[in-house]
């Protein structure tokens, strides 16, 4: 065999061994990218389910009162101090205790409306009712929990570790017109002196913005 010969079967061999070596590395790339997809389809299962199971119809209520509180209400709930609300609040609040049943006025206990206030640590002159001790940390409680449970969600979304776009559309419910607030953004805003809560102000921006580029876009092509 000659030199040439010799050196044109090397390179042959040499430039097959390559191409057999880039389609060994494209499949192990796409199986990569299958296994990942796949992990990031189970995350999201697990993250929506996690919600679902950590948000009762008691956190989505509690989440509903403290969203009409004002900003002294809920710097007071959050620092865990005594705070004054009006009867129709009181009795919202009430309805989280554990022992609603049993004291509310015509409830086993037979309780009447006075002794309901006072064994519910909530007296009042009628118009203001004190909110504290049990009922003060059961709705803190509630509070607390509907807030980590979902930054827990959105910050899997923030990470790309989950898929953002079923996750953008399970929480798009987030973003209703109808709410008094973003998602106890008073609250958010108190707590930690507003560092709390990054993901879910962050999924808040992202919504915003998507609107916006929504509305532009609508607008481009009703000018065209």
């Amino acid at each position: 065999m000659s030199s040439e010969t010799y050196y044109l079967v090397g390179a042959i061999l040499t430039f097959l061994g390559l191409g057999f070596t880039s389609v060994q590395l494209w499949q192990i790339k796409g199986t990569r990218k299958r296994q990942f997809d796949q992990a990031r389809r189970n995350k999201t299962a697990e993250m929506v389910m996690y919600y679902s199971q950590n948000i009762t119809k008691e956190t989505k209520r509690a989440e509903r009162i403290v969203s009409g509180f004002s900003e002294e209400q809920c710097s007071q709930l959050y620092n865990s101090a005594k705070f004054t609300v009006d009867k129709s609040t009181r009795d919202k609040i009430c309805a989280l205790c554990p022992r609603f049943e049993s004291c509310t006025p015509g409830g086993k206990d037979n309780k009447s409306d006075e002794t309901f206030h006072e064994f519910c640590k909530c007296p009042g002159e009628y118009t203001e009712y004190v909110i504290g001790d049990d009922l003060l940390y059961t709705l803190r409680w509630h509070v607390m929990r509907y807030l980590n449970t979902l930054e827990s969600v959105l910050l899997t979304w923030q990470l790309g570790i989950v898929d953002q776009d079923i996750i953008e559309e399970q929480f798009q419910f987030l973003n209703r017109k109808s709410q008094k607030s973003r998602t106890l953004e008073i609250f958010r805003s108190i707590a930690g002196d507003g560092h709390s809560y990054p993901a879910i102000e962050k999924f808040y921006q992202y919504l915003v913005q998507k609107e916006n580029d929504e509305a532009r876009q609508t607008l481009k092509k009703i000018l065209e």
